[in-house]
């Protein structure tokens, strides 16, 4: 994406900020433009939302992990697992918590961060695992020599749309950055 922006519009210039609990308002006076989400997140009044990819989770964890060699682990084993979660609005709450607890399971989250590469380079150089999209992982997991397996919880779809607020929708320029 950003080849093509620097080639077909080099003047326009991105710059990524935290989503944050406020982004809907960021999104209704201008602040963010376009931001990303699940496609099972509720939308804020006025938001307009396409779906941009269907990606997965995996668990990921470092090439050489002990657990790696096991493929795709059972549910007990995958909570027997120390994890890396990524809390993007400070809740800390995931499916995986859901799944894990449905079954009279828990797991122990040794390191929760705002940041999806943080959880990426805490795996590669530690024993602890984390869940996240596949599609993000995999642009990692060479350089990081992180593996993906299929984790043991469902739902492992992740449908991810861009949204945009309706005052938008007419903008040329963000009509073709979504294009």
């Amino acid at each position: 994406a950003m080849a093509r922006l620097l080639e077909e519009a080099p003047q326009v210039d991105l710059r990524a900020v935290p989503i944050g609990n406020d982004i809907a308002h960021r999104l209704q006076s201008g602040e963010v433009d376009l931001t990303f989400a699940l496609a099972t997140y509720p939308l804020a009044a006025g938001a307009h939302s396409e779906m941009l990819m269907e990606d997965s989770v995996a668990l990921i964890m470092r090439r050489d992990h002990p657990a790696a060699a096991n493929g795709p682990p059972s549910l007990a084993a995958y909570a027997a697992l120390t994890h890396v979660t990524v809390s993007v609005f400070g809740d800390g709450s995931t499916e995986a918590d859901a799944a894990l607890a449905a079954a009279g399971l828990e797991r122990r989250i040794g390191l929760t961060t705002p940041h999806f590469t943080a959880a990426l380079m805490a795996v590669a150089h530690t024993d602890m695992v984390t869940t996240l999209s596949r599609a993000f992982a995999q642009q990692f997991a060479p350089a990081f020599g992180l593996v993906l397996l299929k984790p043991p919880i469902e739902p492992t779809a992740l449908p991810v749309t861009m949204v945009w607020h309706a005052a938008r929708k007419h903008d040329r320029l963000l009509a073709w950055l979504r294009g």
